[in-house]
């Protein structure tokens, strides 16, 4: 069985114009199966997400003081920086007269 080339391409653009005649209807027939693939996948990870379960989530927890007290002093630091840069005063380069001062 040999496929021609010609028939292809006709069928191709017999296709193609067809869908172009009815865009609306292929915009909404594509708008429905995006929203049933997504409804579908929706109840698929909600279904996985009910049926697992969390055996490493019942282990106790352990905060270490050391690691946290570091990322706390760094925060703190990094708040003064922040409010230490509200304050300084930049001079505006679109204005000549605060240039010149």
């Amino acid at each position: 069985m040999k496929v021609k080339k010609r028939e292809v391409k006709e069928f191709l653009f017999k296709t193609f114009w067809s869908i172009a005649n009815h865009a609306f209807f292929t915009c909404l027939v594509l708008f429905l199966i995006a929203f049933f693939f997504g409804f579908w996948l929706f109840n698929k990870s909600n279904i996985i997400a009910k049926t697992e379960s969390f055996e490493g989530m019942q282990e106790a927890f352990l905060l270490k003081h050391k690691v946290y007290k570091d990322v706390l002093d760094n925060w703190q630091e990094d708040e003064q920086k922040y409010e230490q840069a509200n304050y300084k005063e930049y001079i505006n380069p679109f204005l000549k007269e605060e240039l010149t001062e």
